[in-house]
């Protein structure tokens, strides 16, 4: 008999796209977070996480942090700064290159 936690992780990577679900995870990530992680809580594996978190972050979804050769992630709150956290010395960087900020 099939659990009842798989049957649900089951039917939402069928009835979702990988893209859908990194955006869905990524947007649920409030602390900077390993391609690793994320790719595991999605599905989805981590060449096809890292391509749709770049598009993700292109997009202005989300935002990086360098912590010495690996790029954390985690959403984007511009303007908010909802999780009370401090930059602490660390590298970050948000693209949020939308319409009305190249204008």
């Amino acid at each position: 008999m099939t659990d009842i936690n798989e049957r649900v992780v089951d039917e939402w990577t069928s009835s979702t796209t990988a893209r859908e679900r990194v955006k869905e995870i990524l947007e649920e990530t409030t602390t900077y977070s390993k391609v690793s992680t994320i790719a595991d809580r999605a599905r989805v594996s981590e060449p096809t996480t890292r391509k749709y978190l770049n598009e993700l972050v292109e997009e202005g979804i989300g935002t990086t942090e360098q912590d010495g050769r690996a790029t954390l992630y985690k959403r984007n709150r511009v303007g908010s700064s909802t999780d009370g956290s401090k930059n602490s010395g660390r590298r970050v960087h948000t693209r949020n290159w939308s319409r009305a900020s190249r204008i």
